[in-house]
């Protein structure tokens, strides 16, 4: 059953791909205003035997997100010459743009990798972006012979930080360029649709608070795919240890079907068509501009608006039911779990009429369930006042 599209989710905009490089796909964008533009980092495969990715940079229209000028290549450089450079962030440091970014190589498809995390001091002159200076830094297993990458990046008066990782420990580092100088670990946030994982480079904001976009995954979705991609909000405190404050209490974001699919032929056996993937916010007014990669395939740039956060206690203590209604409700939702196993829920049905089902209504209180609910087919999200009358005069009748 095909979930709402990202742009009926959200204020969303496509990026016309006509604008960037050309490639079988162009996704997973960072988001960046210096010198009062408004920049955009993407990945795309170059046309080279073997079609490694690269990562490019343009200059969007600030009123419509799409391309002015043209891309331009980042040139960065790993040992061997040949790494793949994947899913840019782009972010200010010192007042300079700087760029992190995952590094790959050993890519078979759909088999295994090799990653780092990397970034680099930019330069932006005469109109031209160039690389300044790279920095590999030394923490975790970020050595080359592991996995290491969505470490997102973000300055304090003490210097650069990056959250390493949000579950099953939060925790932030802080960087002297290549060296660890701190680390600092706190509970995870309380979040049901996947381990937390670095997305937009944190934002401060008026209240003291970073604020930053994930993302998550579960795999609940049919072989060969098998997982969908979520996106939500989380804050954190803006001094050591830099302790989760709240999170959003539903997704923001799900991957949808309803967005389309573009795939490159030599990467089939590692796709992932369900997928949100946040890499860039910008302040907007009282809101904020968020980029995204869309089904492993586009670039597309969000509005997003602070009531729309729908941000909870960070230890998941006040999370609120959902209520939802239909117009049929003899029909259950299917809820596939993360387990793999199928169960269905049920309606509570009103009278009906004519020999019609009567209309149902649901009550949840389970996050993963409200959001089946949620994105089920004609199905509509209703306040308690409504569940509440109806069911009431549900019983008188």
């Amino acid at each position: 059953m095909p979930k709402p599209s990202i742009y009926t989710q959200l204020d969303a905009i496509q990026v016309n791909s006509s604008g960037l490089f050309q490639s079988p796909r162009q996704w997973n964008c960072g988001l960046l205003r210096y010198e009062d533009k408004l920049w955009l980092s993407y990945r795309y495969h170059l046309k080279e035997a073997g079609g490694r990715c690269a990562t490019a940079i343009v200059q969007l229209d600030a009123k419509t997100f799409q391309p002015v000028g043209k891309s331009q290549r980042v040139m960065l450089s790993g040992p061997r010459g040949n790494e793949h450079h994947e899913d840019a962030r782009l972010f200010l440091y010192r007042g300079e743009p700087h760029i992190s970014y995952t590094e790959m190589h050993s890519y078979q498809p759909g088999v295994s990798y090799l990653c780092v995390t990397k970034y680099a001091r930019l330069r932006l002159k005469a109109g031209r972006w160039s690389v300044a200076k790279i920095f590999h830094p030394q923490f975790g297993r970020n050595d080359g012979r592991s996995r290491e990458k969505n470490w997102v990046f973000f300055e304090t008066p003490d210097g650069l930080h990056a959250v390493y990782s949000g579950t099953p420990q939060h925790v932030v580092i802080q960087l002297d360029g290549e060296r660890i100088v701190g680390k600092y670990e706190t509970p995870a946030p309380a979040w049901h649709f996947g381990p937390v994982r670095g997305g937009t480079p944190p934002l401060l904001q008026p209240d003291g608070t970073f604020l930053s976009i994930f993302h998550s995954s579960l795999p609940t979705e049919v072989p060969p795919h098998f997982v969908r991609y979520y996106a939500a909000a989380y804050t954190f405190d803006s001094k050591p240890p830099f302790a989760p404050i709240r999170i959003s209490t539903q997704p923001l974001m799900a991957g949808s079907e309803a967005d389309g699919h573009e795939v490159d032929p030599r990467y089939v056996e590692g796709w992932k068509p369900y997928v949100v993937f946040p890499c860039g916010l910008v302040p907007d007014g009282s809101g904020w501009l968020c980029s995204l990669g869309v089904n492993d395939w586009a670039c597309a740039v969000a509005r997003m608006k602070p009531d729309k956060l729908h941000l909870g206690a960070a230890n998941g203590s006040d999370i609120p039911p959902r209520y939802f209604k239909t117009e049929n409700g003899s029909m259950p939702v299917a809820v596939r779990g993360d387990d793999g196993k199928t169960r269905h829920l049920h309606w509570d049905v009103t009278r009906g009429r004519f020999g019609r089902s009567g209309i149902g209504y649901m009550r949840c209180a389970n996050p993963m369930e409200a959001q089946a609910v949620c994105e089920a087919n004609g199905v509509a999200e209703i306040g308690f006042a409504e569940y509440d009358r109806a069911l009431a005069q549900s019983r008188v009748a």
